[in-house]
This record gives structure tokens, C-alpha cells and sequence, in this order.
């Protein structure tokens, strides 16, 4: 969000790291003038982070600060050469106004009329405001809880009851800068066409420029630069998400779990930054991948999926409109989401049907898994005296692919997933199995012609 300066009273000072003011060879101190116009720049509450001006109330926009220093402390001064003033003051700005961003309170969030603190005790409010760089675009006012639109209307055609508790508090989890939930959320439609965007269009709304960024989700692991986006962002936003076969997800699984993060910049060293920013994605498919077959991004993933559109459904061209003019309720109704989830320690609630969208998309970006669960093709007894030779069990696997019409994987990648994944199977590697003591796995059967 880009503000327009304008000087303030009672902004919280912010003490810089440096204080060298350099004149435009790069090595001889400006006169105290321009010194004393860095004070007061700093006592108005505008600070320098990464190069970029901010102010209490968020980013302040480089033309604009230009502007703002001309009219304010070149145009009254001098008759002439203005441009070229005003750029040594902002580059004197820019030198002497940086400051290191403490890290952010995970218990505050940052609103257009003041700072609410919410803890799982309780919410408190006041209008003083502080420094921060995610300023959300609504303003708090505990009497607004109407939203029917929302609440009555819009929610109950997309999603069945329990998941609208879920959105409720990932959607309140977004508001703080934190991981402590690690997870993302994926909301999947069935053919397009049900609506699910908006609530992206309202996100945006309510989280505004300097709190949210809208990509592309497989960007962030195919791109080594792309990962810069999302810092000092509370929220990343793919609102057309592809079936993008990726070779690995575990970097995108980590960015809901580890806070310190890195980023290539062009021609630089690498940047390490604090991270907090959650992901959302919308679409009709969800994000696969060519080899990982392990669940690092399922269990950390909110999977709702819509309600099928209405063959007879007239749409609502001005629906938008009606939900952003409820921003300020629907925000209240975040926070309670957000308080649910504090009490509850950080676990969602996941209903069934959830459960089972994740399960189904496992099996669909997996055969292996696929396979072991089809009983009709193997049994997981958990009985030591059943066992079954690694070589066995491929060749069942590669007889039950063909008329799934499944592509079968190497051996020796079948071999690896076994090893890998035997515990949570429940079935016990050995290299004695009975009779031609090959290597296999103990509480597992193939089911054989006659066996049913």
C-alpha cells in the first residue's frame, strides 16, 4: 500500500543503523542542513528498509516521497536547481534513515485505525499506531459482525459447513506473521465456474498491496529469483493454479514451515530473509509432481473443494461489490477464526471430506500408493507368517498398471518407495523371505487367483 506523506504526531521513533550522510562523490559529509532534514524525516516516522521508504502506515511510493520532499524542504528554500536538490536529500534520505526490522510480533495485527493485539484470552485494541510493514487495508470495528452476503449466501453454495470453519481460520491464521500452523491451502472447483476466485478478490481487498502478492505457485521452486516476493508479504495468492508437474515440492512445503529463507538476487550474493508469508492457491486441479512421492506437501496441506455449480445458478455480477462493502465484518469474522485456532494450538479444523480430497490426490499423483491400497491386488495383514518378495510385489504392481492404463515406475524406484514407506504401511523389510529367502517385506500378501 503506497501512502501519500503527510506529518504526523506521536509516530513511533525508530532508531537508525547508520547515521554517514554522504554528499554525490560518495565520500564527503553534506552540511548540517541536510543532516537536520534527515531528523526531521526520522521524528516525522519515515524509515528506510532494503531502499524502500516506509512510514507507520506502510510503503510510502518513491515519486510521492520525492514530492513531498521538494514542497516541503527544496521549493521554500531555492530559487532554482529544485531537481537536482531534492535528489540530494532523498539520497541523503535513503543513507541515513535505514534501519534493521526487529522481528515482527506475532501476537499484533496492523490496521488502518490503530493495532489490535489478539491472543487465544482475549482481543485488545488501540488507536496508537506502530511501525510495521504489513498494514492491513480495513480498519477494526468490533460492532461490525453483519455480513450476510458472506455468511449466508456466498459460502454455503461453495463449501460444506465444517469447511467453512477451515477457511475461517486459515483465512484468520493469514493475518499474523507467523508459521506456526505449517500448512498452505489449496481450493479446488470441479469444472470452474463456481465462484471460488472471489474470495481471492476479497483477500486482496482486505489485505491490500503491502500485505499480499498474487503468483504463481510453482514459480517459487522454478525460479530461483521469485522467492523475493514474498517477503515482508502475510499472504502469496495463486488464483489460476495449473497441474504443473514439478520435479520436487519439498522447497514449497518448507516455505510454510521454516522462517529463515533465501532468495538469489542478480549479480549479488544470495539474501536470507524472515519469512511468514502463508500460500493460498485456487483452481480446478492440484499441484502434482514427477518424482516426489513423499507426503511433505499432503500433511501440510488444507484441501477444500467446492460444491458443483448449479446448472440453473444465475450469477451475480455485482457480488463482488457486496462482499467488499462487508470487508470490515467479514475481518471480524477472521479474528474469531484466528482465536478458535490460538485455543486450539494451531490445529485446523479438517473435516472429512478434506481428508479424503487429500487421500485422493495422493492416490492420483501416486500408483504405488495407489496399488498398495487396492485390496482386490495386495492385502496388508500386519501377520509376520504372510511375506512377499520385493520382486513379487513389482511384478504385481506392473500387472495391475496395464489395464489401469497406469505408467509403471522403474524397480528400482518401487524398491526405494517400500524402504521408505514401510513403517507408515505397516509392513517390515527382511531378506529372508521364506522358502527362496529373497528380500522383501513381512504383513503384506499378494492376492493371488484363488485367494478370494
Amino acid at each position: 500500500m503506497s501512502t501519500t506523506p503527510t506529518p504526523s504526531a506521536g509516530t513511533k521513533k525508530l532508531e537508525p543503523v547508520d547515521t554517514l550522510i554522504y554528499d554525490k562523490t560518495g565520500k564527503i559529509p553534506i552540511d548540517n542542513d541536510y543532516a537536520k532534514v534527515c531528523e526531521i524525516l526520522l521524528e516525522d516516522g519515515f524509515v528506510v528498509v532494503h531502499n524502500d521508504i516506509y512510514r507507520a502506515n506502510g510503503k510510502v511510493d518513491d515519486l510521492m516521497f520525492s514530492t513531498y520532499v521538494q514542497k516541503t524542504f527544496v521549493e521554500p528554500f531555492f530559487n532554482t536547481n529544485w531537481d537536482y536538490q531534492t535528489r540530494k536529500l532523498v539520497n541523503s534520505a535513503k543513507n541515513n534513515l535505514r534501519i534493521r526490522l526487529p522481528k515482527p510480533d506475532e501476537s499484533k495485527i496492523h490496521v488502518k485505525n490503530g493495532t489490535i493485539t489478539i491472543t487465544k484470552e482475549g482481543i485488545t485494541f488501540t488507536e496508537e499506531k506502530e511501525f510495521t510493514l504489513n498494514e492491513l487495508n480495513v480498519e477494526y470495528d468490533p460492532s461490525k459482525t453483519d455480513c450476510p452476503v458472506w455468511l449466508n449466501t456466498f459460502l454455503p453454495a461453495l463449501f460444506v459447513e465444517e469447511d467453512i470453519r477451515t477457511l475461517q481460520e486459515f483465512c484468520g491464521y493469514s493475518l499474523i506473521p507467523t508459521l506456526r500452523g505449517e500448512t498452505l491451502m489449496f481450493i479446488l472447483g470441479v469444472k470452474g465456474g463456481e465462484g471460488k476466485s472471489r474470495i481471492g478478490f476479497l483477500l486482496k481487498e482486505i489485505f491490500g498491496n503491502s500485505c499480499y502478492y498474487g503468483g504463481k505457485l510453482g514459480d517459487l521452486q522454478d525460479n530461483r529469483f521469485t522467492a523475493s516476493v514474498l517477503e515482508n508479504k502475510l499472504l502469496f495468492i495463486d488464483d489460476d493454479l495449473k497441474n504443473e508437474k514439478l520435479k520436487d515440492v519439498k522447497y514449497i512445503a518448507s516455505l510454510t514451515t521454516t522462517p529463515y529463507q533465501k532468495y538469489e538476487q542478480k549479480g549479488k550474493d544470495q539474501r536470507e530473509f524472515y519469512n511468514y508469508c502463508r500460500l493460498m492457491a485456487f483452481g480446478n486441479t492440484a499441484l502434482s509432481t514427477l518424482y516426489d512421492k513423499s507426503d511433505a506437501l499432503p500433511r501440510r496441506m488444507l484441501l477444500l473443494k467446492t460444491k458443483p455449480k448449479p446448472p440453473n445458478r444465475v450469477d451475480d455480477k455485482e457480488l463482488i461489490d457486496k462482499l467488499i462493502a462487508e470487508k470490515e465484518a467479514v475481518f471480524n469474522w477472521f479474528l474469531v477464526g484466528l482465536q478458535r485456532l490460538l485455543k486450539n494450538g494451531y490445529k485446523f479444523t479438517i473435516s472429512q471430506r478434506a481428508l479424503e480430497a487429500i487421500n485422493d490426490l495422493q492416490d492420483e499423483g501416486d500408483n504405488i500408493r495407489e496399488f498398495l491400497r487396492d485390496d482386490s491386488a495386495v492385502e496388508i495383514t500386519g501377520d509376520p507368517n504372510d511375506s512377499e518378495s520385493t520382486v513379487d510385489l513389482y511384478s504385481a504392481y506392473v500387472m495391475w498398471c496395464k489395464p489401469q492404463l497406469e505408467k509403471e515406475t522403474s524397480p528400482k524406484a518401487f524398491s526405494t518407495y517400500l524402504k521408505t514407506f514401510s513403517e507408515n504401511l505397516g509392513i517390515v523389510y527382511t531378506n529372508k523371505i521364506p522358502k527362496n529367502r529373497k528380500r522383501g517385506y513381512r504383513g503384506i500378501k499378494i492376492i493371488r487367483g484363488g485367494d478370494r
